[in-house]
Order: structure tokens, then sequence, then C-alpha cells
């Protein structure tokens, strides 16, 4: 008989790809999903870009993570992103949700926040979605927890 020729068992999947290479491969996971809405964005706690493309300054960024910390401060002053103020109208932690308040509202965006756990390195992110009409949260939520699942890590 002779040697065994079986190869060895496969390194897991990150062993063989750089952090920048996981982010890119979330990053387009994400932006797939996310098709339809306006911005998106995943950010960490110091109020840091992670990947997307949301337009919003670092200040704000640094807020939705505060936002699951109380349900009455996130309730009476909204969610400020890109210095649109958000009406929040739904506050269940992981999930916030709500729509901005227009004169028009057929003309008016959503946005949605999600509280995850990095897979790898355990960091808390916020996943963030800006959606407009016709987009309802009814649709874009359950895509934004099945990615954020998928892709990024635990659902916190």
């Amino acid at each position: 008989a002779g040697t065994d020729q079986r190869a060895p068992p496969a390194a897991p999947f990150f062993l063989f790809r750089t952090r920048v290479g996981v982010r890119q491969l979330m990053e387009k996971a994400m932006k797939m999903a996310m098709k339809g809405s306006r911005e998106w964005a995943l950010v960490d706690e110091k109020g840091e870009l992670r990947c997307g493309n949301l337009h919003a300054s670092r200040k704000e960024l640094q807020d939705v993570h505060e936002a699951f910390s109380s349900r009455e401060k996130a309730i009476a002053g909204g969610v400020v992103l890109g210095a649109t103020r958000y009406e929040v109208h739904r506050h269940h932690p992981p999930l916030i949700y709500g729509r901005e308040h227009r004169s028009d509202p057929e003309q008016s965006d959503g946005f949605a926040l999600l509280r995850v756990q990095e897979k790898g390195t355990g960091k808390k992110l916020c996943a963030i979605v800006v959606y407009p009409m016709p987009i309802l949260s009814a649709y874009i939520v359950p895509r934004l927890v099945e990615a954020c699942k998928q892709h990024v890590g635990e659902v916190q």
C-alpha cells in the first residue's frame, strides 16, 4: 500500500483573505442586498464608515449607536443622517426604523438601523440603510437583517 495522497483539510476561508479582501466581499454582498436603497453603510462605534455609500458626518454616525440606548430619546430626537432628521417609528433593538417628515409623504425617505456584531473581530457595528418611496420598511428591513446575518455577523 502507498502513502496517503489525500489533500490536507482546507483552511478556513478567512485565512486566504486579507482584512481588505473580506471587507470588499462584505461590501459587494451588502450592496447587492440593499439594491434599491438610496444609501447604506456599516459603521463602527467610533463613527468610522466601514463600507457603504452613506453621506453623513462622523458625529451623526457615532450617534446612531446611541439611538439604541434610549427609546424615549430616539423617538423624541429622531435620527439624523446627512443633515436630514428622520422620525423614529419603531424602536425594537436590534432594529430601529422610521421615515423623514415631509409635506409630501410620497417623496420621503425611510431609514433602518440594525445592530450587528462582526464575525471574526467581535466589533459592534451598525448597519444603516436609507431608502426612497415606494420602498417600505416591510420590504427593506428583512433584507437588511438577512444580509447582515449572512455577510456581516450576528444580529445583536
